[in-house]
């Protein structure tokens, strides 16, 4: 038996089709489990995608997760998992090696298909998910910290406000909240994950609007000012 297992990170777009798709890989000849999993632990399963996709709990509650399984008469058996957490997408497939491999190939084409185009400002993606990079590096900031508060003690304590230290852990909280918020994982497209998609997209395109346009008129107020000047 050859076995492959993956874990996918950053931001993706689930649709009805895209699901379809992933079904119709693992049924080629054996049934799929379909299991939809809601908020308040709430959950729906079938072998048949489209009953699936029509019950009503889909169209009225946000889904949290969809798992996809099947076993074969020959011991070989594929479980998928599509969750807005850190892990994207997990699987594990197991089986003849040209199945598995075959299998993965076209599970990691339709996935990738839904890639959106912010997936890499996901924080999962950023080394806050990989401590042994991020220890090394908050342990040499906090040693120049102490180096610096010791040898320019009393300048700083003139200089510098007493929130100043904790100013930067602040800012980097909000920005993980906002960017878990702006940059989910995976959202579905359809149903209640599809409203509260087109929410997140408005606000966020909203912002870059703004920040676009201020930066316009930044620059246009820098231009004027000097084009004034040398009139």
């Amino acid at each position: 038996m050859y076995q492959a297992q993956k874990t996918v990170r950053g931001s993706f777009l689930v649709t009805e089709q895209l699901l379809r798709r992933m079904v119709k890989h693992l049924a080629t000849d054996r049934a799929v489990d379909i299991v939809i999993c809601f908020k308040g632990e709430r959950r729906i399963s079938s072998d048949k995608i489209e009953d699936a996709l029509s019950d009503s709990l889909v169209s009225g509650t946000e889904i949290e997760a969809i798992r996809l399984r099947t076993e074969g008469g020959d011991g070989a058996w594929a479980d998928i998992t599509l969750s807005n957490s850190p892990e994207a997408m997990q699987y594990t497939l197991r089986g003849d090696r040209k199945w598995v491999l075959a299998l993965e190939q076209d599970i990691m084409n339709e996935f990738n298909s839904a890639k959106l185009w912010f997936s890499w400002l996901n924080p999962s993606r950023w080394p806050l998910h990989n401590l042994n990079i991020v220890m090394p590096i908050v342990c040499l900031l906090l040693g120049l910290m102490f180096v610096a508060a010791f040898h320019w003690q009393e300048w700083m304590m003139k200089n510098i406000p007493a929130y100043s230290p904790v100013l930067p852990m602040v800012i980097a909280s909000a920005a993980m909240l906002l960017q878990t918020y702006f940059f989910p994982s995976l959202s579905f497209a359809f149903g209640a994950g599809l409203k509260s998609y087109h929410r997140r997209m408005r606000t966020l395109y909203f912002l870059f609007g703004t920040m676009g346009v201020g930066s316009v008129l930044s620059l246009g107020q820098t231009w004027l000012a000097g084009w004034l000047r040398i009139t």
